[in-house]
């Protein structure tokens, strides 16, 4: 891994929109009371303008049958993008256990709680 150490991702299994998500260094320290996704975490992703994104694509597949010898499959046009609302940065993981979700996730409620408390610094 690139910091020395392996980070893992959490997720609780009944939980939508990233809540209850967290990063930590030790797999020791998981709880959250249930269900749970455990992914080693990404050191390196994809970025775009140094951001973290996730595409989101509706597709549909038809399978073949005895009267086709090949699938079909249709893509929505209204997929869409979500990024990080900062850059991407492993520094708050280096330090300890703590961690920002605005860098790490790309859910739009982050965005959304990101632009409200700057907001509020500006009045």
């Amino acid at each position: 891994s690139h910091t020395g150490h392996t980070i893992w991702i959490v997720k609780l299994a009944r939980n939508g929109r990233s809540r209850g998500t967290y990063v930590t260094r030790t797999i020791g320290s998981i709880s959250g009371g249930g269900d749970c996704v455990v992914c080693q975490y990404i050191e390196r992703p994809l970025l775009v303008h140094g951001h973290k994104h996730d595409l989101r694509l509706y597709v549909i597949v038809f399978p073949s049958s005895p009267a086709r010898s090949f699938s079909q499959s249709f893509i929505h046009t209204g997929g869409y993008v979500r990024f990080a609302a900062k850059e991407f940065s492993l520094a708050d993981l280096e330090t300890g256990d703590t961690w920002d979700p605005f860098v790490h996730l790309t859910y739009l409620d982050s965005v959304d709680r990101l632009q409200h408390r700057i907001q509020r610094e500006k009045e």
